[in-house]
């Protein structure tokens, strides 16, 4: 069942449903679990599908899913589809990289059994060199856009893992 999310939505509204869980996400058009970011200096949030190598042909439209069914998982560090373990912060992520505002994120972070194994032992070097090498998305990059691309996901990734994620808990 999905709830639509009409109306812009403000940092300080509840990101969780009735029982403090972090609300689900997801494209109302494609089922895509979608990615919640909060803009820190304007207070504004917005919905992001997640990176891919196809991108997406509409924009988000966000709606809460009530009970994850029909919910397009992928692994929120390198893509793959169908991921099996899932990481919930501890508290909001936040990152700032260059040339961007100060952002945040919430809600369970999805991952495949390779990208859950570097968040367990928390080896952030392994992680992004993984990510790296095993996303599609990151092929034929200019090194220098690879560069920088290997430096946003170190600084959200170190973010991630400064919050002390509980987890790994099966999805399913």
């Amino acid at each position: 069942m999905l709830t639509h999310e009409n109306e812009s939505t403000q940092e300080g509204e509840r990101l969780t449903n009735e029982d403090g869980q972090m609300t689900v996400w997801v494209c109302a058009v494609c089922s895509a679990m979608l990615d919640v970011h909060a803009n820190f200096n304007t207070g504004e949030v917005s919905w992001l599908h997640p990176v891919r190598v196809e991108p997406f042909d509409h924009e988000p439209v966000p709606a809460v899913s009530a009970d994850g069914a029909g919910v397009e998982l992928t692994c929120h560090f390198c893509t793959m589809p169908n991921p099996m373990w899932s990481w919930q912060p501890r508290e909001f992520v936040t990152t700032a990289c260059e040339h961007e505002n100060p952002h945040g994120c919430s809600g369970p972070w999805a991952a495949c059994p390779p990208c859950s194994e570097w968040v367990q032992v928390r080896d952030l070097d392994g992680l992004v060199q993984s990510v790296m090498h095993n996303s599609t998305a990151f092929n034929g990059l200019h090194p220098r856009k690879r560069k920088d691309a290997e430096e946003q996901l170190r600084a959200v990734y170190a973010a991630f893992f400064a919050t002390d994620p509980a987890g790994p808990s099966l999805i399913g």
